[in-house]
């Protein structure tokens, strides 16, 4: 099922390998409800699960650091290869609270979601005639971190909402008696004037997106610091982090 036969495609071997690790089985319970999603079903295992060419292995590690700082995950191509690792930080899957680097199961699904976007994004850029012409749009064969950041602000957020959505009500991600706390919540747009508009999904999925994406020109100019926009932004993730599933 997970194309543990050579040659690996999706690759799960080292966290198959200790199922019974808690940080195996969080991570693997929450990859399982990934590839329920169709949205994610086209956009990753459509291209690894039965490619020849492509590969990617998937690895949890005690801490994962990207130029000297500690990150919740990395995808990093092998010199010369189509070959991918994706690194998750064990710290995102076992630690308790939002006050350090644990993560609710769907902040953590967003986590393990954008990592397949680098992935995904390596390859098609790799093999323009496979679709649009992301060389062009990305402007180098294997593109940086800092561009594919860009370009999932302009045009991945709607398929990371989608998928989100699709997976939304699985137990391993969610349960019932969260959501319907979390749905009671009011949100206030501005505060000065106060308004206020009930808590909404679609925005919640695109707001813990896009919090992964605060390094980039296009976040920094959409969300400048002490504006309403990043207020409303921060009350979405905070409240998701209170009282989602852990």
């Amino acid at each position: 099922k997970y194309s543990l036969k050579s040659p690996c495609n999706v690759d799960l071997s080292s966290i198959l390998e200790n199922p019974t690790l808690p940080e195996n089985q969080k991570f693997k319970a929450i990859y399982d409800a990934l590839t329920t999603s169709p949205m994610f079903q086209k956009l990753f295992l459509s291209i690894f699960e039965n490619s020849t060419r492509s590969n990617v292995k998937f690895e949890i590690a005690e801490h994962v650091y990207k130029d000297g700082k500690e990150v919740n995950a990395t995808t990093e191509r092998e010199s010369g290869t189509n070959n991918f690792t994706i690194k998750i930080s064990k710290q995102i899957l076992t630690a308790g609270t939002a006050t350090i680097k644990g993560q609710t199961k769907i902040e953590n699904a967003k986590t393990i979601l954008h990592e397949c976007i680098h992935a995904y994004l390596f390859v098609k850029a790799n093999n323009p005639t496979m679709g649009v012409d992301f060389v062009k749009i990305l402007n180098t064969m294997y593109p940086t971190a800092d561009e594919q950041h860009d370009f999932m602000y302009n045009k991945m957020i709607p398929t990371m909402q989608k998928v989100l959505g699709e997976i939304r009500d699985l137990n391993s991600i969610t349960t019932a008696p969260k959501r319907v706390t979390l749905e009671a919540y009011t949100m206030h747009p501005t505060s000065s004037p106060m308004t206020s508009t009930p808590f909404n999904w679609q925005d919640f999925y695109k707001y813990i997106s896009l919090s992964g994406l605060n390094e980039t020109s296009c976040f920094k100019q959409d969300f400048p610091s002490g504006s309403n926009e990043l207020s409303l932004l921060n009350q979405y993730v905070k409240a998701g982090q209170i009282e989602l599933d852990r």
